[in-house]
């Protein structure tokens, strides 16, 4: 079976074509066999058990694939296998992922300072998009945002910004009155526990093209921000099945760190 591994691949038929027969063969490629061919064999490689959680899968095919043990190593393409892995400890059998409702409140930016010269007096900011199936460069919409900074810790509060389902969240600084990317992160909120903080480093966040952020601008290495996540109303159904991820949310712990519950 030959599998091509666009956005739209269904794991679960793979799966079923899989536990057929044990001559069945599963062929799963793209452009440079490692990031999406990646996700989809690690998330095999939990569904039949051959790797206890995320990280041996990922540890699995990055020996199979290379003798330098390169796979997939793009933030946001690790994070989701870690979904996976957390969403087959949460449920049984095949549940609809739900959009799920969380508030973010403010971001806190610790230790923002360029390692290069040519931009004066930069300031943290955040375009949001959710992720479509049918568009995947949409156009970044502006939240309104209010930063701050006190002694070198930048917050940049929201006026009631909901975020809900797989979402796109694009940081970068304004210097001279033009926006200038540096990274971007990609999360579910389906997967995000609700009032708690959660700490991000620049290792979490995927350049704002593709790949592992290379950190161009030469941020120093105690940079991070923390994340404040509040709840919002949800539909009865849709807060028990995400009770479910809670229970589990601990297997997130290497992508999704929670400094502090409110």
């Amino acid at each position: 079976m030959l599998v091509d591994t666009d956005p739209q691949g269904d794991l679960t038929i793979c799966m079923g074509y899989y536990n057929q027969d044990e001559m069945n063969t599963i062929v799963v490629h793209c452009r440079a066999g490692r990031g999406r061919t990646g996700i989809v064999i690690c998330s095999a490689l939990c569904a039949i058990g051959k790797a206890r959680n995320a990280q041996e899968a990922l540890t699995i095919f990055g020996e199979r694939r290379s003798k330098k043990q390169r796979g997939v190593t793009g933030p946001c393409q690790v994070r989701y296998i870690y979904y996976y892995n957390c969403y087959r400890n949460a449920f049984e059998n095949y549940q609809e992922i739900p959009s799920y409702l969380v508030r973010l409140t403010s971001i806190q930016t610790f230790n923002f300072a360029l390692g290069v010269t040519g931009y004066d007096d930069p300031i943290p900011m955040f375009y949001f998009h959710q992720t479509s199936e049918e568009n995947y460069h949409p156009e970044m919409i502006p939240v309104n945002q209010n930063t701050t900074e006190n002694e070198g810790i930048f917050m940049t509060t929201f006026d009631n910004l909901i975020l809900q389902g797989d979402m796109t969240i694009l940081f970068g600084f304004v210097s001279k009155q033009k926006f200038v990317p540096i990274g971007r992160l990609m999360i579910n909120t389906f997967f995000w526990e609700k009032n708690v903080k959660y700490e991000y480093t620049l290792n979490e966040f995927q350049s704002p093209e593709s790949g592992r952020n290379k950190n161009v601008y030469k941020l120093p290495e105690d940079f991070k921000m923390i994340f404040q996540i509040d709840g919002y109303i949800n539909d009865d159904e849709v807060e028990m099945k995400h009770e479910k991820i809670v229970e589990v949310i601990d297997s997130l712990e290497p992508i999704d760190r929670i400094v502090e519950r409110l």
